[in-house]
Order: structure tokens, then sequence, then C-alpha cells
């Protein structure tokens, strides 16, 4: 097999979702100082342009990223007053940032999609 072939056979099976996880094992293994598309590319075992590829640009993956760790907030079982929902929305969020290293740097300067349950 040729470097051209299993390149080919490596972004087939490659998906946005599995770049995005390796990018959170690239960050917590080293913050977002070594977060990069060369770093994510030699842990999937796959050319930085297989990367790219699959997230165009590094701030699309930092938007992608943003949307994962929002995604991992919990959404049920708020209870009280709309100010009080509010701030445990607040605290939900703080604690899946943290659950990343570097994961409010991560947010800071994105935009998170607003996804619909």
């Amino acid at each position: 097999m040729t470097k051209r072939q299993g390149i080919s056979r490596a972004k087939a099976g490659l998906t946005v979702d599995r770049v995005v996880a390796t990018a959170f094992d690239v960050l917590d293994a080293g913050g977002a100082g070594r977060l990069s598309t060369r770093a994510i590319a030699t842990e999937l075992g796959v050319s930085m342009n297989t990367v790219l590829w699959h997230i165009r640009t590094k701030d699309r993956l930092l938007e992608l990223m943003s949307d994962a760790i929002v995604g991992e907030v919990d959404l049920d079982d708020l209870a009280g007053e709309n100010l009080q929902q509010a701030a445990e929305l607040l605290h939900r969020l703080r604690r899946a940032m943290l659950n990343h290293r570097d994961g409010a740097l991560i947010m800071s300067g994105t935009f998170a999609r607003n996804r619909t349950p």
C-alpha cells in the first residue's frame, strides 16, 4: 500500500466528530498551546491536510470544540425561577469547560451554535 492509498483510506473512515474528539485528547494531554492540526493528524495517523479537509480551518475546529463543550451541559432538571435556572445553567457550563484542560480558553472568542435538544 502506498502512502497516498493509506491516507485515502484513513480519510474515508474519518469523521468530523472523530477529529474533534481527538482534538480534545490533544488538548487534555498538552493544553491549548499544543493544540494544532499537526498534533491532531499525528494522533490520528493521517496527514495534516486530511484533518484540514474535515475541519477546513483551526477557527472552525475551535467552534466545533466549543459546540461540543456546550453540548455537555445538561438542560434537564432546572428548578426554581428564571434567575435561579440561569445561574444553574452557568454553573453547569463552567463545569463543562473545566472538564477539559483550557476549556474556557477554547470557548473564548468563539460562538457556540444554538443546538436544540
